[in-house]
């Protein structure tokens, strides 16, 4: 299969739709490779989409990343988005801590402070320093 267009010549727009038809075509090496460089310039939309594909989209592999690399850097990822005040990214810390998912234990009191956050994104920052406090993830 023919690489889809240099990454960085691509448009905004291309960039969506080419990541669409990748993740489609079940490449999440091509999703990673065109999400990445927009997420490292601190989009938190594509930060947030990279923590989801890293995350939870574990029915095909990303070429040098384990199981323990997508995890820890899904929520790498998930917490930059957050940082920035992605609201669905502090939604899903909110329900991740109240579940219990991706490995991260039950804390209500994160989960209502993330929840919080979702309405008032300056309380991020609080939150992110608990998590830290309780050792659920070191400092930036």
């Amino acid at each position: 299969m023919a690489r889809m267009a240099d990454a960085e010549e691509m448009t905004l727009q291309q960039r969506e739709a080419a990541i669409e038809l990748a993740y489609r075509r079940g490449n999440l090496d091509e999703v990673y490779r065109l999400t990445l460089p927009v997420a490292e310039g601190g989009d938190r939309t594509f930060q947030y989409a990279l923590s989801g594909t890293l995350l939870y989209a574990d029915w095909a592999p990303i070429a040098g990343l384990s199981a323990a690399d997508r995890r820890q850097l899904g929520l790498m990822w998930l917490r930059r988005a957050a940082d920035g005040g992605e609201q669905l990214a502090l939604a899903e810390l909110s329900n991740s801590y109240r579940l219990g998912l991706i490995d991260l234990g039950k804390d209500s009191e994160l989960a209502e402070c993330f929840r919080k956050a979702v309405e008032d994104r300056s309380l991020t920052a609080a939150c992110r320093k608990m998590e830290v406090a309780k050792g659920y993830a070191r400092e930036r």
